[in-house]
């Protein structure tokens, strides 16, 4: 069953989940689909925690008008580590924040709905 956010209290509470997972970064962008963004999350340190596998969560924003990102993606096409949300409820703006190569995945929305979901 997803977590599922339409305010800031939940989005912070799924932040602390995703702080430092990597994704990879598609060589031609990211884009929104059918309203939707979606990102695969994995955490590559779980088997310090005893964990037998790697834990991958599946991030899907809903709504999606468009997604720009800022960053030099194109320098470091590999893999990139999510950080935290930031969402600018007057401007209806989300932005992922990130630590390597993206400064920022911006994802204009309609309304603020987040999903995430662990795969395994």
């Amino acid at each position: 069953m997803p977590l599922i956010a339409h305010g800031k209290v939940m989005l912070s509470f799924i932040a602390d989940i995703l702080h430092d997972l990597s994704f990879d970064v598609p060589a031609d962008g990211f884009r929104a689909t059918e309203g939707r963004f979606r990102l695969r999350l994995v955490d590559k340190h779980s088997h310090f925690r005893d964990e037998p596998a790697a834990m991958v969560f599946d991030l899907t924003v809903h709504d999606v008008v468009s997604v720009e990102a800022e960053g030099r993606p194109e320098d470091d096409p590999g893999e990139d580590l999510f950080n935290d949300f930031e969402f600018d409820g007057k401007r209806q703006v989300l932005a992922l924040k990130c630590s390597l190569a993206i400064k920022r995945i911006r994802c204009s929305v309609r309304r603020l709905h987040v999903e995430l979901e662990q795969v395994t």
